[in-house]
């Protein structure tokens, strides 16, 4: 009886965590082949993207966010950037060594924004 109650639970977390999220709830949109520049808001050291991402959702000030991590890490340097935006070319960025440091860009939208068909 355990062991269906769990089941049902499960289903049920997986279904309404896998729902869209609701009308002019806020997402980040990547920003394919472009970077972004703003006034900084906050630098936080993340253990992952998602954790930057989610703070610029829950920020209301925050409209963008710089993600930046050594290739083969997963943690990195999460920039949120307030205010009017500048859109330029993506730079390459290394480390001392030469390590890619992998740059991602996100904008923070509603979902009104991007209608699913």
């Amino acid at each position: 009886m355990m062991i269906r109650i769990a089941c049902a639970a499960l289903a049920l977390w997986s279904a309404t965590s896998l729902a869209d999220p609701p009308a002019g709830a806020a997402r980040m949109q990547i920003l394919h082949n472009q970077d972004v520049t703003g006034k900084v808001l906050k630098k936080l050291g993340l253990p992952d993207r998602t954790y930057c991402w989610t703070e610029c959702v829950q920020n209301a000030e925050c409209t963008a966010v710089r993600w930046g991590v050594v290739k083969g890490d997963k943690a990195g340097l999460c920039i949120l950037l307030k205010g009017e935006l500048q859109y330029r070319k993506p730079v390459n960025t290394t480390t001392d060594d030469g390590t890619q440091i992998i740059v991602t860009t996100a904008t923070k939208t509603t979902s009104a924004d991007h209608p699913r068909s």
